[in-house]
């Protein structure tokens, strides 16, 4: 039935229409995690043909300085969350279409062989999810023998050689906390910490400045607003179904989710809104706003 969903979505036109209307002067942000090259390249294929795809940073001065003419027509940039290894492999077609792509990164993670908790813990994460952050990180340790600074012989993350390389080639790296907890569910040091020191260790290790964030799960309030603001980001990325324009909340960057092994048709569906808010409207909100744990 989604399939069947997300081709009728496409044929009826609507795509062209969102993007010659509500597209044409704000931008959209798509987020992936761990796509494969051949996902990847096929969903890239269309939307640089369809889209004006452009670096993060150029959104965010024209949301810094409420100036749409920033904004190329139909605007898009590409995400990426957390830094998977498997990141590395879609060099090559960022290569060759010569696009901007933002990797927002677990410091902690990356340039070691430390593993992400959601991906060990991939059948209790949704259970464990709402936990305050210490029970979560006592539950893992007692149930499964998981602790967020074990070095495994199995690689999860980039390591650094690889985000130099991607670096070069206009990568752009940025910040999603150090470990990737809820950060809703932390206590105000551990908010803090996961906040500021992710910044600092991403600026060590790359040597360069990080500017911009994005909140693990899509969940944050007003604090993680305030730290982030305190710790010198200008700006964060939610996964809150919209576009961007000169009036968006620089802190409440709003984005469409990608399943990392969706279909072209279902990619159609997801870069324009329609599974993303029909996903939202099921949870209770009529304005496409992910629900905070």
């Amino acid at each position: 039935m989604r399939n069947l969903l997300a081709l009728l979505f496409r044929l009826s036109g609507l795509p062209f229409l969102l993007r010659q209307t509500v597209c044409r002067k704000r931008a959209t942000i798509v987020v992936y995690h761990d796509p494969e090259p051949e996902v990847f390249e096929s969903h890239l294929a269309y939307l640089a043909q369809r889209f004006n795809i452009i670096p993060l940073e150029q959104l965010v001065e024209a949301v810094e300085n409420r100036d749409g003419r920033k904004l190329p027509p139909r605007s898009l940039c590409i995400t990426l969350d957390d830094g998977h290894r498997g990141n590395w492999t879609l060099l090559d077609t960022i290569k060759r279409y010569q696009v901007p792509v933002t990797i927002y990164a677990c410091a902690g993670v990356v340039d070691s062989g430390r593993h992400y908790w959601f991906v060990d813990q991939a059948d209790q994460a949704q259970s464990l999810k709402p936990l305050p952050n210490q029970a979560r990180l006592q539950r893992m340790a007692s149930t499964h023998g998981y602790r967020p600074e074990t070095e495994y012989a199995e690689r999860q993350a980039l390591s650094k050689s690889e985000m130099i390389e991607m670096k070069i080639e206009g990568v752009d790296f940025q910040s999603h906390t150090l470990w990737h907890p809820i950060l809703t569910t932390c206590s105000d040091e551990e908010s803090w910490h996961e906040i500021a020191d992710s910044k600092r260790v991403l600026e060590d290790l790359l040597e360069q400045p990080v500017a911009h964030f994005a909140y693990p799960n899509g969940d944050y309030g007003e604090r993680e607003v305030a730290y982030l603001q305190q710790a010198g980001y200008r700006s964060a990325r939610t996964i809150d179904v919209g576009w961007n324009g000169p009036g968006t909340n620089p802190f409440a960057l709003k984005s469409m989710v990608i399943s990392d092994d969706a279909t072209l048709d279902a990619m159609i569906a997801q870069s324009h809104g329609l599974f993303p808010y029909l996903r939202y409207l099921r949870q209770g909100s009529l304005v496409g706003k992910h629900s905070t744990i």
